[in-house]
């Protein structure tokens, strides 16, 4: 994102309304895809019942379901659900420290349940253009406030999801620190480094990565994740004119997305007492993430990049 903001959308594209939209066309066509036909599929489960989302919906408030409305259609505030309960009594939704503590819980009635870090992703946009062109002090800065946050929340007895895991505030240093790869990556970027040394790069990563729970020594986790900021940039440098790279990364969406809707069909249709669930599984999903990728996702970024040539030949 940081190379995208500071390389991409600037000059005559550097206004905030253009990059929001466009990332809004990235996101939301193909959510709104997976959304409908997780729809019909739970409504052909259920024979139009709906359960065991009718249940806990008949209990809410009009407040209530008119959050639930706007988080399934619009990915804003699906991280915040896991701050909330329900009283089944009043129908009122209430904050509440631990989700686990509550029943229902409302996370369940999230058509696609995995989209919640999608929502926390577009609080980081809405901000992202306003911080990811600052010098490094500045996002050094932030991450250091929200990792002492993390720490004071810790410390107060808050050591458990969501607070670990779904907290914008917490989350807003490992976004940062990507900025922190990408301003290595225009440094490394004019150096005269062999091929070599970037294939060892990216070598080095996926080997720790496989082995990753296999390895076992103090601060494994910590010693992963600085690894990954650090090698990043040359592993960018070593990939980035990749045509099979760059495929997969635009496969990387949908997939995503779509998991959860294709694991649901194989278990309703007893995929699951396969051997080869996980193997069923991945293959389906990536074949049908390669029909939305050519069918949907091709033409939306056709739609995105010519919006940013329009505006360029508006200012000439």
């Amino acid at each position: 994102m940081s190379l995208i903001l500071n390389e991409k959308y600037i000059h005559q594209n550097s206004s905030y309304k253009l990059f929001m939209t466009n990332r809004f066309l990235r996101l939301f066509p193909i959510y709104w895809i997976i959304l409908i036909f997780t729809a019909v599929f739970l409504g052909l489960r259920s024979g139009g019942t709906f359960q065991p989302l009718a249940g806990p919906l008949a209990e809410m408030n009009v407040t209530g379901l008119v959050f639930i409305s706007i988080a399934n259609l619009f990915l804003f505030f699906q991280d915040t659900l896991m701050f909330l309960g329900l009283n089944t009594v009043t129908g009122e939704l209430f904050f509440t420290p631990d989700f686990e503590m509550t029943n229902p819980k409302l996370y369940e009635l999230l058509l696609v349940p995995q989209a919640w870090t999608i929502g926390l992703e577009l609080l980081f946009y809405l901000i992202a253009p306003l911080i990811l062109r600052r010098n490094l002090v500045v996002i050094m800065v932030l991450i250091t406030f929200s990792l002492m946050l993390r720490l004071l929340l810790y410390n107060k007895g808050f050591h458990h999801d969501p607070w670990t895991y779904r907290f914008f505030p917490n989350e807003l240093a490992f976004f940062l620190f990507g900025n922190v790869s990408y301003q290595m990556y225009i440094k490394i970027d004019k150096w005269k480094t062999r091929q070599w040394a970037l294939n060892l790069s990216v070598f080095f990563i996926l080997l720790f990565t496989i082995l990753f729970d296999l390895l076992v020594f103090p601060k494994k986790e910590l010693a992963y994740f600085v690894s990954l900021i650090m090698i990043l940039p040359f592993v960018f440098k070593s990939s980035r004119n990749y045509r099979l790279d760059t495929y997969i990364g635009e496969l990387s969406y949908p997939v995503y997305m779509s998991q959860m809707l294709i694991l649901g069909i194989l278990i309703f249709v007893k995929v699951q007492d396969l051997a080869f669930l996980g193997i069923t599984l991945s293959a389906l999903t990536i074949l049908f993430s390669i029909v939305i990728n050519e069918l949907v996702s091709k033409r939306i970024e056709r739609v995105r990049q010519k919006r940013i040539k329009v505006i360029v030949a508006s200012n000439e």
